[in-house]
């Protein structure tokens, strides 16, 4: 099984950072069979991700309200998501690649999101409060979901994992071609 792990997130702007940071903190070692891609700038770039795996987990900070949890998982295979492309500090909200790649019939079969509560999202902000506490909990469900998956693929790890930062001249010029 081709899985890969999708790191949204901008440094310079406050907890739109954490995702990188769980990344920068994860034991990315024991998931040697795990591609992890990180996408700073144009979410678009999720739709080239996405080609040619078998699962997906997109991580990315969404601007959390009163009362909303820390984490979530959501389900992006069997669900749309209802979010405001205004709050994403990407251009286009990932909801809309979601539902691009829905149409082009591009989704993996396993493809979920792990969004990470945000609350301060300024250029050069500081971290909103509770900011290691989120970050510990994104870690750990990031770690439960690659485990849930390993299991129920039967994969052993024995190969390198690897990192790669997206870029331009990455993306494909149609839908995974």
């Amino acid at each position: 099984m081709k899985t890969r792990v999708i790191v949204l997130g901008q440094r310079l702007r406050g907890d739109d950072s954490i995702a990188l940071d769980i990344l920068d903190r994860f034991p990315r070692s024991r998931y040697p069979r795990v591609e992890f891609v990180v996408i700073q700038d144009d979410v678009l770039r999720v739709m080239d991700s996405l080609c040619d795996c078998d699962a997906a987990i997109v991580m990315d900070c969404f601007a959390a309200g009163p009362g909303d949890p820390p984490v979530i998982r959501y389900d992006l295979r069997n669900g749309s998501l209802a979010v405001e492309s205004a709050a994403s500090s990407h251009g286009l909200g990932l909801e809309t690649v979601v539902e691009l790649a829905r149409k082009l019939d591009t989704l993996p079969e396993h493809f979920v999101l792990i969004g990470i509560a945000g609350y301060r999202f300024g250029y050069n902000e500081p971290r909103g409060m509770g900011f290691d506490q989120r970050l510990n909990l994104g870690r750990s469900k990031l770690a439960a979901e690659l485990d849930d998956l390993a299991v129920a693929s039967g994969q052993a790890e024995s190969e390198t994992g690897s990192t790669r930062v997206a870029r331009g001249h990455d993306l494909h010029q149609g839908a995974c071609e």
